[in-house]
């Protein structure tokens, strides 16, 4: 289990990155509240994520500054959302990335399958996939 402390104030939150069954979680905590948890079933996406998550954390305390009397419910909800709002970024471009393998993938496939269909004589073919 990976987990780094950020303090701003009084407030203190923790990131983490634990084994989960299958996968992984990530999360984000304000003292027991959870404010962020994103699960995946790949080691490098949950450590990519993780370090994307914490590097933005400090990326967010260095843009907005906060006076002493900061509401702690609107800096969770603040963090929250942000977090969710990256989150949702990080896995469309991850989504896109995958996709655009599994075209390849497939066109790789369908190019050796054209090759080996050259060499069949008709009678020979028969559907890949038939009802019974």
């Amino acid at each position: 289990m990976k987990t780094k402390t950020f303090k701003t104030g009084k407030v203190t939150c923790k990131s983490y990155l634990k084994p989960v069954g299958m996968g992984f979680e990530v999360g984000f905590k304000l003292g027991l509240k959870t404010l962020f948890l994103g699960h995946f079933i790949k080691s490098a996406e949950a450590n990519l994520w993780y370090n994307f998550m914490n590097r933005e954390i400090r990326k967010v305390g260095q843009k907005y500054k906060v006076g002493p009397k900061l509401p702690v419910t609107w800096f969770a909800t603040f963090i929250s959302q942000h977090l969710t709002h990256k989150y949702c970024t990080h896995q469309q471009k991850l989504l896109a990335k995958d996709e655009r393998e599994a075209i390849r993938k497939e066109k790789v496939a369908i190019r050796k399958y054209k090759q080996w269909n050259r060499n069949w004589v008709p009678s020979e073919k028969k559907p890949l996939i038939r009802a019974a």
